[in-house]
């Protein structure tokens, strides 16, 4: 039985589609997408901005959903990031949102 060569090496998750869905008295809501060539289900994205520190965990398919209440009515911006289970780093993600009162 031979080889077919050494392993590909582990490539970093790509999170993708992250917004952040405004709602009243200072509610955010943070969503997007993981994908990975090792199972994504299970990881964690944190979340953080000025003012803001969320972790999400990712469900079965693929896609992440925290909700936390942020002060101000200034605009924030949140930049997210994960970490796979052979430990490579997704590269950062940013989005930009304004706080309701």
């Amino acid at each position: 039985m031979g080889l077919d060569g050494p392993p590909a090496p582990n490539r970093p998750p790509v999170i993708s589609n992250f917004q952040a869905i405004v709602g009243p008295d200072g509610r955010v809501s943070f969503t997007g997408t993981v994908t990975d060539d090792q199972p994504a289900p299970g990881l964690v994205v944190t979340i953080s901005g000025l003012g803001v520190t969320a972790t999400a965990i990712v469900a079965s398919d693929g896609t992440f959903r925290v909700t936390t209440t942020v002060i101000g009515t200034a605009p924030v911006t949140v930049t997210a990031t994960t970490t796979d289970a052979l430990g490579a780093t997704s590269d950062p993600v940013q989005t930009t949102f304004t706080p309701t009162p």
